[in-house]
């Protein structure tokens, strides 16, 4: 469901996700099966003849037509200053920190978070605890706050 076009937004399966760290998982399995499917062609086109590189025109590369404007969509065209702006009471400083360098900018992983000493203090970890432990109470809190925000965008008009 997620690789076809959707016409209609409101159907679009991505509502649907309500833990932000579903998608990265979700985006690992389409860009397989893509591949996939791209290699079967590919190899497929080997065997037929006059065939060169793909084609600007080969529905598999999904690109944009006039059918899937989402202009109408609210969330669209979205930013992440926007929902920090109007949602910036949701979280706590800390926490719109942490989301920012996770998952906006990308600057950091998990593991290399809790090795940070103001994210120990400011999930209130002893530095000598263990790192499960130290990714435990950073998944909760993450999961927490992500759940807080997605609430609360759900009860807002963007």
């Amino acid at each position: 469901q997620f690789l076809k076009s959707q016409t209609d937004t409101s159907k679009c399966p991505f509502r649907s996700v309500i833990v932000f760290e579903e998608l990265p998982r979700l985006f690992g399995v389409v860009a397989e099966r893509k591949a996939i499917s791209w290699l079967r062609k590919r190899s497929s086109n080997r065997m037929k003849p006059n065939q060169t590189d793909l084609s600007f025109d080969d529905p598999d590369l999904a690109l944009p037509s006039p059918e899937n404007d989402f202009s109408g969509d609210p969330l669209a065209n979205i930013t992440f200053d926007k929902i920090r702006a109007n949602h910036h009471d949701t979280l706590t400083t800390f926490e719109w920190h942490l989301i920012e360098t996770l998952f906006v900018d990308g600057t950091s992983t998990r593991d290399q978070l809790v090795l940070e000493t103001w994210v120990l203090e400011g999930l209130k970890i002893d530095p000598t605890s263990s790192r499960s432990t130290k990714l435990r109470r950073l998944n909760h809190l993450l999961t927490n706050s992500l759940a807080r925000l997605g609430k609360s965008i759900q009860g807002t008009d963007l």
